[in-house]
């Protein structure tokens, strides 16, 4: 290997050395190659070790490393195509040397031969091809993620063209795609956009859709079906599409190729069949109906006289959205409701899982007739729950105490607690008080009486015999014996009758705890203390 600069005569006889360095090897088939380097003489030795280094892998057949291989994808388109002309690099295998634009109709080919739809490879197409002439690319060494995110910024930020982060997230998701696409091809390395990652899509919704609630549905199709003819189909034809798509979930593009063979009405279960290649997962697709909806639709098909092969709804426009815009503004239903949502022609789709939800299906289930791959799809962005819906879930919820209540049960307790003493649960009475039964009661009053009548002087020994007596009473007698210095004093005897008259001066205590029970414990406003003690005094008291 050589480096120098050439060498050349200017016409008047001087020689003047060129302004690039050039690097001389000897290929893998032993002849002597020159290839012109850079300005730089370090960077143009860097650049005769490397093809030294691709000699050497070449002339062994070995693979090249990743780093040889990555260096050859960096190369100039220039340098790149001589040693594609040399024959040190394989054109079928580093076709990096082509125009990205003619990658991109490989891509597209290649798209449209794994069957996928047509407008599906023509959307993503039209994305890359907006990202490489926005960016400036025109080799896939010219592709830096720092230029695809500039660009997507600049986008998200005109005012006056401005996309919004899901479709710049689009944009996205199709050039990786791509570049993707070329690694599998072998036609480049590595990805060099692979690290960027999307953006969150919730920071910027310029079109949320939204679901419609049934009586709107109903009105819907009541005055679309008296409707005038436009957008290529008339007032019913246009409230049948509409039904099916309510009922079924079905998209515009599935919608399109319904024909009359399609639909199943001598099975056991009714369905609508669409042929694989016809739907969005280009798969074979059974679709269960209500029996209601196929006779209606068989109905329909027979007053048109549908041939069996052709299409119900053939001439479906593209502006779908402006054509239900239209009827919902002739069914006076508002087009945005007042969080900025809106209704075109997919929230139909939106509104059929939102009707499953409400109803009570099972979230697979859902799913399955939605036909979504991921359940999460189905339940977050199709599902709408309304503020009436959360107040009806939680309406099910079990009634719990009020802590309001509870408060100021305890403040009234503390308040009788405060008046009449804070009882606990032992007796609270004095232990001279004795206990005795009713029935005791009841025959030792008996007997005083009868003692009375027949001594008719009341003695210290008499009043002992009554164990109805308290000990007030018998302190009494004591105390008048002692008054009287121990002589003999008579006094009348203490029958019941007079008893009981004493007892009507003494506070009405059986008053007191009937206003207890009747106001405070059948209304349960009194503490299991308090209750204990007022059921212990009565019990004393014989009440």
């Amino acid at each position: 290997m050589r480096i120098f600069k050439q060498q050349y005569s200017k016409k008047n006889g001087k020689t003047k050395g060129s302004n690039k360095w050039y690097v001389e090897f000897v290929d893998h088939t032993e002849r002597r190659r020159r290839i012109p380097g850079f300005t730089d003489k370090k960077a143009t030795q860097e650049l005769g070790r490397k093809l030294e280094s691709l000699v050497a892998s070449r002339m062994t057949n070995l693979p090249l490393t990743p780093e040889l291989t990555r260096w050859i994808e960096s190369l100039g388109s220039k340098k790149r195509e001589r040693l594609i002309e040399i024959g040190l690099v394989d054109a079928q295998i580093h076709a990096s040397s082509k125009l990205l634009l003619q990658h991109l109709d490989e891509f597209h080919q290649s798209l449209l031969n794994k069957n996928r739809a047509i407008v599906h490879a023509d959307v993503q197409k039209a994305r890359i091809r907006n990202v490489i002439n926005g960016c400036g690319f025109r080799f896939y060494g010219d592709i830096h993620a720092a230029k695809v995110e500039q660009f997507l910024a600049d986008r998200r930020a005109d005012k006056n063209d401005g996309i919004c982060v899901q479709t710049s997230n689009y944009y996205l998701q199709a050039f990786k795609q791509f570049c993707n696409w070329m690694v599998k091809e072998r036609r480049i390395s590595e990805s060099p956009v692979s690290h960027l990652s999307s953006l969150n899509a919730d920071t910027d919704r310029r079109k949320e859709r939204r679901n419609l609630p049934p009586e709107d549905l109903t009105k819907l199709l009541e005055k679309t079906a008296e409707g005038p003819f436009h957008h290529k189909l008339s007032g019913r034809d246009r409230a049948m599409l509409y039904r099916v798509a309510m009922e079924t979930g079905f998209r515009r593009s599935e919608l399109r190729t319904i024909t009359p063979r399609c639909l199943k009405w001598d099975l056991k279960v009714p369905a609508i069949a669409i042929e694989a290649g016809k739907t969005k997962n280009r798969r074979h697709t059974v679709q269960t109906v209500r029996p209601e909806l196929l006779r209606e639709l068989r109905q329909w098909i027979e007053e048109r006289e549908i041939d069996r092969e052709t299409p119900l709804w053939g001439d479906l426009t593209n502006r779908t959205a402006d054509m239900l815009r239209r009827d919902l503004i002739a069914a006076e239903i508002p087009y945005t409701d007042e969080s900025g949502r809106v209704a075109d022609f997919h929230s139909l789709r939106h509104s059929f899982v939102s009707l499953l939800a409400k109803s009570g299906v099972h979230p697979k289930m859902a799913q399955k007739l939605a036909r979504h791959s991921d359940i999460n799809l189905t339940m977050n962005r199709y599902s709408h729950i309304s503020m009436m819906d959360e107040a009806k879930a939680l309406s099910s919820l079990p009634s719990l105490p009020s802590m309001m209540e509870h408060s100021q049960k305890n403040q009234h307790s503390e308040e009788v607690n405060a008046k009449f003493g804070s009882p606990s649960r032992s007796s609270s009475l004095p232990n001279c008080l004795p206990k005795p039964s009713a029935k005791e009661c009841t025959s030792a009053r008996q007997s005083a009486e009868m003692t009375g009548r027949k001594r008719g002087v009341g003695t210290k020994s008499g009043a002992k015999e009554n164990p109805c007596k308290t000990g007030v009473e018998a302190s009494s007698e004591e105390s008048d014996e002692a008054s009287t210095g121990g002589g003999t004093r008579t006094r009348t005897s203490v029958t019941s009758l007079d008893f009981e008259s004493s007892a009507s001066a003494i506070p009405p205590l059986r008053q007191r705890c009937d206003y207890f029970d009747t106001e405070h414990r059948v209304k349960d406003r009194l503490s299991d203390s308090t209750v204990t003690f007022f059921d212990d005094f009565k019990r004393r008291c014989c009440l």
